[in-house]
């Protein structure tokens, strides 16, 4: 009888070793997950991580012509120079989503050697064209409020 609750007892801490030594990995690699998806989003892929690297940026430019699109909606509800003004600026940011699509395609053929070089070119351009599209957004809505 006390060999049996013995031998009980001994699976079923090894079953709960088992489940806590699970559960602590699923822990870690989530927390892995975590790390690399916030490296991720600041921009800093590795040259095997391109593919993701190329998705994400596809993402990001998608997101920068919807909206460009919305501004230009906006653009719409004005007359005169105003309008005038706002359609120059939103061609201007147009182009510019355009040159990063053509960046993408470098980014895409790049060898490892010219890897950090083009990322960052690449993530630099971007973060200027989404400053732009702010400014131009809290510009537009200056003048569409009044």
């Amino acid at each position: 009888m006390i060999k049996k609750r013995n031998a009980l007892f001994i699976v079923s801490l090894l079953a709960l070793l088992t489940c806590a030594s699970s559960f602590a990995e699923q822990k870690r690699a989530k927390a892995k997950g975590k790390i690399e998806e916030a490296a991720m989003a600041d921009g800093d892929y590795t040259y095997f991580q391109r593919d993701e690297f190329l998705k994400y940026s596809k993402r990001e430019i998608a997101k920068m012509k919807n909206e460009l699109a919305s501004l230009e909606i906006k653009a719409k509800q004005k007359t005169g120079l105003a309008q005038e003004e706002a359609q120059k600026k939103l061609d201007e940011l147009k182009l510019s989503v355009d040159q990063l699509n053509e960046k993408v395609k470098k980014v895409k053929g790049a060898r490892k050697s010219e890897w950090d070089e083009l990322q960052t070119s690449f993530n630099n351009s971007m973060d200027n064209v989404k400053y732009s599209i702010r400014k131009s957004r809290q510009w537009l809505s200056e003048k569409i409020a009044p």
